[in-house]
């Protein structure tokens, strides 16, 4: 595993962060990320206080697509999903 590989992520997670740090309703974001042989598996995570706001960002927003294809991650490398949290 390269350093350069787990930068990246780390990379990744400040830009989505960055991007959405300014948005109404961003509760915060985190990052969980494991070596998966030669790559890293990274989950990405943000929290929003209401599902407006998370509908809204999803509508109108900065992807997550978008923005790791424009770091030259594979389309076939981007699994997005849509969760709620009952805690």
């Amino acid at each position: 595993m390269t350093t350069q590989a787990w930068q990246g992520v780390f990379f990744s997670w400040l830009s989505l962060k960055g991007h959405l740090q300014g948005m109404h309703g961003l509760m915060r974001t985190e990052l969980f990320a494991t070596a998966n042989g030669n790559q890293v598996k990274a989950t990405f995570i943000v929290i929003w206080t209401q599902e407006a706001e998370l509908a809204a960002w999803l509508e109108h927003g900065y992807s997550i697509e978008e923005m790791l294809s424009s770091m030259d991650v594979a389309a076939d490398a981007i699994t997005t999903s849509v969760g709620r949290d009952f805690s």
